[in-house]
Formats: structure tokens, C-alpha cells, sequence
């Protein structure tokens, strides 16, 4: 299986996973769970190798079109939200 399709792959399970805790109250997930899931998540894509993480960046907007209006813009926002910009990412 090549790069961009596990890339693919991995930003919809990411962005799955976000918008479930942004669409779920206190209820379904303790506030504080819910900062620490998304710091894990963060944590683990920064130390993916930096060529995935680019090609998983570019996937977050590739696969935004899959989402409904609003959850769109979200999903292809995740890199800049976490921080994940290519921009700053540092040439290995």
C-alpha cells in the first residue's frame, strides 16, 4: 500500500475522532479526557516522519470534501489547528 493512500486512511481516522469529541458534550467526554485525547493525538502525528506528515497534511484537505459543510472546513483545518503547518515543519 503506498504512502498517500495510508496517509488518506490515517487523516479520516484523525478527523473522525476530532469531530466526534468536538460534536460530544461532557457527558459522552469529560472535558478534561478530551484535551488529553487531542494532545495525544498531536503528540503522535509530530513524531511521525516529517515526508508522512507532510503527505498527511495534504490529506486532511483532500479528503474535506467527504465531510458536510461546516465539518468540511474543520477537517481541512486540523493541521493548522494542531499546530501540524508544513511550514513549520523542519527539513530532516
Amino acid at each position: 500500500m503506498n504512502s498517500d493512500l495510508i496517509a488518506l486512511q490515517v487523516a479520516r481516522l484523525v478527523a473522525n475522532l476530532l469531530l466526534f469529541i468536538e460534536g460530544s458534550d461532557e457527558d459522552a467526554i469529560e472535558n478534561d479526557t478530551a484535551v488529553h485525547i487531542i494532545e495525544q493525538i498531536f503528540a503522535d502525528l509530530e513524531s511521525l516522519d516529517k515526508l508522512f506528515l507532510r503527505k498527511l497534511i495534504t490529506a486532511f484537505e483532500n479528503i474535506s470534501p467527504e465531510y458536510d459543510d461546516g465539518d468540511d472546513k474543520f477537517v481541512r483545518d486540523i493541521p493548522v489547528d494542531l499546530s501540524l503547518d508544513p511550514s513549520s515543519l523542519d527539513d530532516d
